[in-house]
């Protein structure tokens, strides 16, 4: 690309945004009304095409997809399903289309991009605010999250055991109804990183989509070169330490915030792994493979794998295997 960024491209752009709005709150409502479906994953595509309008023409046509597909899902369907759409796929997706457009002109007279790994390190920050924002009105209303996590799995299992009577299907549900109370604990993390990992796929599918049509206003995202910015591992190292020594009620808290913001270095330490094994030649898809097996099945396995993210903040493996300096994009 050429050393500045493009501009939005105008009105055209903005009406094809309000399109992309529209088309982002249908992909939901297909989803939800044929929850029962592999239509449900449709789900995971909703943020899609606001991204794509964001780092197609502007974060402020990420916004007017956000506010067509919030107005549409608002007089279609249900308040309730508009605000759920605002604030788990339109907020987030305008931020970051506005974040990843951000740039500055080196003194080489190159354009440098926000790196990806601010806008992964920004995700956890968000989770952790709807988490705290959801915590607070639980309590509000003289509930405990934990519990009512616990009374929300149960009721989960309860219908999981009614449909297999129904369909008279043996189904032994032993194992989830012994593991209940310790689910609950961490299904906050395991919900937010599972929608960080969501978003952060429709951001890269996004780009990869613009870019074949080039329409992209900024340069691809390198995953191989993805680093978090420094201040976010002493945040996680400091979460990790409040872990280890709080108690109830407060470690539910610590501990589901450690494992949302060990995430990025999760990704980090995968970002590495390809990395190493580019170096492999013929050897780096068995050792892909292997890899991430490994990270599937031993929970030990992935804590070194954060362990060796983290350790990069410091180490800088990729460019020291590569000869190379740091860019200097902490």
């Amino acid at each position: 690309m050429s050393n500045a960024p493009q501009t939005a491209r105008g009105l055209t752009s903005h009406v094809g945004a309000l399109f992309a709005g529209v088309f982002s709150a249908l992909i939901l409502v297909l989803a939800l009304n044929y929850s029962g479906t592999p239509l449900l994953f449709l789900a995971y595509a909703t943020s899609l095409p606001i991204f794509m309008a964001g780092l197609g023409a502007g974060a402020l046509a990420s916004l007017l997809a956000t506010l067509a597909g919030s107005t549409s899902l608002f007089i279609t369907v249900h308040a309730n399903i508009a605000l759920i759409y605002a604030f788990l796929y339109g907020i987030p997706a305008v931020g970051l289309s506005a974040l990843a457009l951000r740039y500055r002109i080196g003194n080489d007279g190159k354009t440098y991009w926000c790196p990806i790994g601010y806008l992964i390190a920004a995700l956890p920050f968000y989770a952790a605010i709807l988490f705290a924002a959801l915590s607070g009105l639980t309590l509000m209303q003289g509930n405990i999250p934990v519990d009512m996590t616990q009374e929300a799995l149960r009721a989960v299992v309860s219908q999981m055991e009614e449909a297999a009577k129904t369909s008279k299907t043996q189904i032994d549900l032993t194992l989830i109804k012994n593991s209940i109370e310790s689910t609950a604990f961490f299904m906050p993390s395991l919900i937010g990183t599972a929608w960080v990992c969501i978003t952060s796929l429709c951001l890269l599918a996004a780009q990869r989509i613009l870019k074949k049509r080039k329409w992209n206003l900024r340069d691809s995202f390198e995953l191989r070169e993805m680093r978090m910015p420094a201040w976010l591992v002493y945040i996680t190292l400091g979460l990790a330490i409040a872990t280890a020594l709080l108690r109830d009620p407060y470690l539910y808290y610590a501990y589901n915030m450690t494992l949302l913001f060990s995430l990025p270095y999760l990704l980090t330490g995968i970002a590495i792994a390809h990395a190493l094994t580019s170096l492999m030649n013929k050897a780096s898809v068995l050792a892909l493979i292997v890899f991430y097996i490994a990270l599937t099945i031993m929970p030990v396995f992935m804590l070194l794998v954060i362990l060796l993210g983290i350790a990069d903040q410091w180490l800088d493996f990729r460019h020291r295997w590569a000869g190379k300096p740091s860019h200097g994009t902490r």
